[in-house]
């Protein structure tokens, strides 16, 4: 069985062809059918990165973010009840692979609200807009603003980070899907049905959100320029995984993973409408302090496993970048390809459900089933504030491998099952695993390992390391020579060990250049700045005492950064470490170069085992310094340079070809007029339309830097928010006033300094939340112009 981090698992087996045995022994005895039906859905990964990329942009914690990755994939995992032998709801077969353990019992507006989160639900009520047409779209978007609204401030009210985070995961599922599920991205077609309403070519921008073009242009679209989702009734639906066999959209518009037409259009647009609609989920719950704590969630084992979970239930099911579903012998279909294992995910499975709920996944069970609603008489929200800002100060690299061998890296019996790891900018990432191949070209309908991550520009930062060789001459004296450890130290919580497997080195008159082991601390982001100082240190004295350290020279990046060749210095007793005396710690900053991280795994039993992509020797993975604006690729082959006299230190020996590639947005959307036609205020809530006699609140002024609300009405306020937000929707204060105005009283609440000529709009009751005597008197707007 797979052995899982902070999971009980049993023994491992021996050998790695057990895996193969098991898979086969579950076909013959009980006809494993443990595949997920398709989720209709950017693959699981795409969700991941994207969210993971979003919210730590919006200032989240890594940790943070995590939650939102999670509870994002919820509403994947509680789709398919009927592939789950956990659920509830599976069938003997596929229930007998819990193999006697407990299940739990899903309840059906569990699984419905899910359902409903993909923005094209495949179970269709009447109730539900017909998302065949802009003006059903339009009105789905308006369902999921509503409600978001509305739980969002339910939550709230439990003052719960966890609950906050449950509403926004959740909810970005559908947001993010609507740019893989429907047409949006793409061009018309002469063949009706076909194409897409050509929003590039409109002026709103390369990549527009579907909030940065105005409501009356959306109306517009109709007939051969409609929007539409893949939903029964057009001339194409969602489409499976094969569809892009041909590389064209012509009989599936999905857009899920990097091997169908369109996924990059969809995926960038889907970054920018997932930043907008983070802010807006932050605005409507209008309470900072309870913000502030979700953006901080700590790390902590139940999230870590949850965190797990989501990958390798994904990557098991062929849900995470591509590859094609999991089969048994005889049982294949379209859906299938090399990608996922079976047995390794019916034990990820079992892993996951080893442990009670967490936190996380408890909240997103208290408020994921409110999305099954579909109200009537939605009062209608104001679109969201335009992506314009993010697009223009944001770029993106895309990392591909564009096939592996892995040399060395194979079972004892048969050929691996291989996946790759990554980290961009500092950011996480891995494929799905491929099944069954040492060696793979990606040929279609199968699409390269890919990755994309956002850069925020400009940007300077110390350069990357990517190598460290440090030359270590010990002096030509008796008894010169140590078996003691021997350490390099670049900072004060970073130091490497020097020794070699099966070598004895630092014997007297040695001149031997060591690989330095920085495989995780480059994983990590070491940086040249990092180097604090170059130190050499000696372990305890052993039974030969001291020793005689001759010269030391250190090369980082290919550059000689220390060169003592005289130290000439004893190090022994209380005197164990040699400092460079002449090294100076490099700060320089260099503009747009970024870190990124490759590794190549095996799937296997026990931990997986690692291909060696670096040329040195104790250094596996392979990090490289990339030049933002440059398309470059490279090739990742092991060796074992500066090895020992003995043995080899790295283990199994691969190779992968890899590139990287900019990506800049052209043409970001433009600054909406202020209007109420672009950007109308939100339609209040049933339960805040006015009040005869009630209270009234209006703005009686607004200055650059603080707005005074009076209540003009005859009766006091409940609480309420003020908030302002300039001519590109940015918030630029929100105050809330927790003990509301009591009749007649009137406060003053600041926002941030105004810039030049710039046009600001304030909003009492921004939030709806008092009824009022009159809704249309809440705002006032003023315009500063000062250089």
């Amino acid at each position: 069985m797979f052995r899982l981090t902070g999971r009980s698992a049993p023994i491992d087996p021996p050998r790695r062809s057990l895996k193969r045995l098991l898979a086969a022994t579950a076909a013959a005895s009980c006809a494993l059918g443990l595949t997920s039906a398709s989720a209709h859905a950017f693959d699981t990964q795409a969700h991941a990165d994207m969210t993971r990329d979003a919210l730590t942009a919006e200032g989240f914690t890594p940790s943070a973010a995590n939650v939102g990755v999670v509870d994002n994939w919820f509403v994947d995992y509680y789709t398919n009840p009927g592939k789950n032998p956990y659920s509830g709801h599976a069938g003997f077969w596929i229930g007998l692979t819990r193999l006697g353990l407990s299940r739990e019992e899903w309840p059906f507006f569990l699984v419905d609200a899910s359902q409903r989160l993909h923005f094209d639900a495949s179970r269709r009520t009447p109730e539900m807009p017909d998302l065949s047409t802009t003006a059903g779209v339009d009105q789905e978007w308006q369902r999921l603003m509503h409600l978001t609204r509305r739980i969002i401030r339910i939550a709230g009210e439990k003052n719960d980070p966890a609950a906050v985070m449950a509403v926004l995961g959740t909810s970005l599922h559908s947001v993010q899907d609507f740019y893989s599920h429907s047409n949006w991205v793409e061009d018309p077609s002469p063949e009706p049905g076909r194409g897409g309403p050509g929003i590039s070519r409109l002026g709103y921008g390369d990549l527009p959100t579907w909030f940065d073009v105005p409501p009356n242009v959306r109306e517009k679209l109709v007939g051969d320029r409609a929007v539409y989702t893949g939903v029964q009734g057009i001339p194409r639906g969602h489409g499976h995984w094969r569809s892009n066999e041909n590389g064209s959209l012509h009989d599936g518009l999905n857009k899920d993973h990097n091997g169908r037409p369109k996924y990059q259009e969809a995926y960038l647009t889907a970054y920018f409408a997932t930043r907008q609609w983070i802010r807006g989920v932050r605005t409507w719950l209008g309470n900072e302090p309870l913000w502030a704590q979700a953006m901080t969630i700590p790390n902590s084992r139940a999230l870590q496993e949850d965190v797990q979970a989501s990958e390798e239930v994904s990557k098991y099911s062929g849900h995470w970048q591509g590859g094609g579903e999991p089969c048994l012998p005889g049982t294949c279909g379209e859906r299938n390809g090399k990608a996922g294992a079976i047995v390794s995910l019916r034990n990820a499975l079992e892993s996951f459900h080893d442990d009670p709920p967490s936190r996380f996944r408890r909240a997103v069970n208290e408020y994921l089933p409110e999305y099954r609603l579909y109200p009537k008489d939605i009062p209608r929200i104001a679109d969201l504030p335009s992506s314009r800002t993010d697009q223009l100060s944001t770029r993106f690299v895309t990392l591909e491998v564009a096939d592996y061998w892995g040399i060395n890296l194979t079972d004892p019996v048969g050929e691996g099952d291989i996946y790759a790891r990554a980290r961009i900018n500092g950011q996480p990432f891995t494929s799905t695993v491929i099944n069954g191949e040492d060696k793979f070209h990606f040929p279609r309908p199968y699409a390269p390992f890919s990755w994309i991550r956002s850069v925020p520009g400009p940007l300077r930062a110390s350069t990357p390391v990517t190598s460290m060789t440090v030359r270590i001459e010990t002096g030509d004296k008796r008894f010169a020579g140590t078996d003691d450890d021997v350490f390099l130290r670049i900072n004060g919580r970073q130091r490497f060990s020097l020794e070699k497997a099966a070598y004895n080195d630092f014997e007297r008159g040695d001149d031997d250049t060591y690989s330095v082991p920085i495989g995780e601390a480059t994983r990590d982001g070491l940086t040249v700045g990092d180097l604090h100082q170059v130190t050499i240190e000696k372990g305890r004295d052993g039974a030969g005492g001291g020793w005689f350290l001759g010269g030391v020279t250190l090369t980082v990046n290919g550059r000689e950064v220390v060169r003592e060749r005289r130290v000439n210095r004893w190090l022994e007793n209380s005197r164990r470490a040699w400092n460079a005396p002449r090294f100076a710690r490099d700060q320089r900053l260099t503009d747009d170069t970024i870190p990124v991280w490759l590794e190549l795994k095996e799937d296997d039993f026990g931990p997986d085992d690692t291909g060696d992509l670096n040329e040195l020797d104790r250094h596996t993975s392979l990090p490289i310094s990339y030049r933002f604006g440059t398309s470059v690729q490279g090739v990742g082959l092991g060796g074992h340079k500066l090895r020992g006299r003995l043995s080899l230190d790295n283990g199994d020996r691969a190779r992968v070809t890899w590139r990287l590639t900019p990506l800049v947005i052209r043409n970001a959307p433009p600054l909406p007029a202020p209007s109420t036609t672009t950007n109308p205020e939100p339609t209040p809530d049933p339960t805040t339309q006015p009040t005869p006699g009630g209270p009234d609140l209006v703005i009686t002024e607004m200055t650059g830097g603080v707005v005074t609300v009076k209540n003009q009405g005859p009766v006091a306020t409940g609480a309420f928010t003020v908030r302002v937000t300039d001519t590109n929707g940015t918030v630029r204060g929100t105050t809330r006033i927790d003990g509301g105005l009591a009749a007649g009283a009137e406060t003053t609440v600041p926002y941030s300094s105004p810039s030049c000529e710039v046009r600001y709009r304030a909003v009492a009751d921004s939030e709806s939340e008092v009824g009022e005597s009159d809704e249309t008197n809440n705002t006032k707007e003023f315009f500063f112009s000062v250089c």
